[in-house]
C-alpha cells in the first residue's frame, strides 16, 4: 500500500482526501483516524477492484467527529479477516485542523457578586482556554490552587483554598463518579465554617462541570468523614 495523501504531519481537515495506490488485488484497503488517546474519530473501507498484481489507485473524501486532542495518526492497512492481525500497516501521524483548544471554568468566591459574604458556599465560574493535557482533572485543579489572575482579582474573585502546596493523590472515575483525593494541606490552617463551605464549592463545583460526571467525592489522605473541619 502507498499513501500518497495526506502526507505526515499534514493539517488535517474534515473531511479529508484519502488517496494512493495498492497491489491488493480484489480486495479492500481499510483505514481507522485516531486522536492521540486511541479515540477512533473514523473508519471503514475503500473497495479495490483489479488483477492480484496489479498497482490499483484508490481515493477518498473521508469525514471525521470533532478530535478532543490536537494530533493523532492515520491507519492505512488490510484485514481480510475480521479480528485478525493486519497486514501492510502504514501509520501517518497528522495534525487536526479543526482542534479548538479546551475550556474550562474555575471557581471562585466573587465580592462584586456577594459583597456581604452572605452565601458562603456561594461560587462563580470564570472560564478559562488550557491547552490539551491527558489528564485534564488535574492541569485544571492546578490551575484553581493557583488562585484567580490579576485581571480576576480586579473583577472580584477570591480563592479560600490555602496557597500552601496541596498534592492530588489521585483521580478515580467509574460509575459517573469522580473521586479525587487530595494531601492533608488541603485543610492545614482551614478556620470557619465559612471558608470551609467555600472550599468545598470551589472544588465540587470545578470537578463536576467535566463530561459524564455526575456526583464528586472529596477526600483526604483516603478519608472522607470528619476533613475541612470548621
Amino acid at each position: 500500500i502507498v499513501v500518497q495523501e495526506p502526507v505526515s504531519n499534514t493539517s488535517l481537515p474534515s473531511p479529508f482526501t484519502l488517496s494512493g495506490r495498492a497491489q491488493v488485488g480484489t480486495a479492500a484497503v481499510q483505514y481507522a483516524l485516531r486522536d492521540q488517546e486511541n479515540r477512533a474519530l473514523a473508519d471503514g473501507e475503500i473497495v479495490l477492484n483489479g488483477a492480484p498484481k496489479d498497482w490499483v489507485p484508490f481515493q477518498s473524501r473521508i469525514p471525521f467527529e470533532q478530535p478532543k486532542t490536537p494530533t493523532g495518526w492515520l491507519e492505512v492497512f488490510r484485514q481480510t479477516v475480521p479480528d485478525k492481525p493486519v497486514a501492510n500497516l502504514l501509520r501517518i501521524p497528522i495534525r487536526f485542523s479543526g482542534y479548538q483548544e479546551p475550556v474550562y471554568n474555575l471557581y471562585f468566591s466573587n465580592s462584586v457578586s456577594d459583597p456581604e459574604v452572605l452565601f458562603c458556599n456561594r461560587v462563580y465560574p470564570t472560564p478559562r482556554t488550557f491547552v490539551y493535557s491527558a489528564d485534564p482533572v488535574r492541569t485544571v485543579l492546578q490551575a484553581l490552587f493557583r488562585g484567580p489572575t490579576a485581571a480576576e482579582r480586579a473583577a472580584g474573585f477570591f480563592s479560600s483554598i490555602p496557597t500552601t502546596t496541596i498534592a492530588i493523590q489521585s483521580v478515580e472515575f467509574a460509575s459517573s463518579t469522580l473521586h479525587v483525593d487530595f494531601s492533608a494541606e488541603l485543610e492545614r490552617g482551614v478556620g470557619g465554617s465559612c471558608r470551609v463551605a467555600a472550599i468545598y464549592a470551589q472544588l465540587a463545583e470545578t470537578l463536576g462541570q467535566f463530561e459524564n460526571v455526575g456526583n464528586v467525592i472529596i477526600s483526604i489522605d483516603g478519608r472522607t468523614e470528619d476533613i475541612l473541619q470548621p
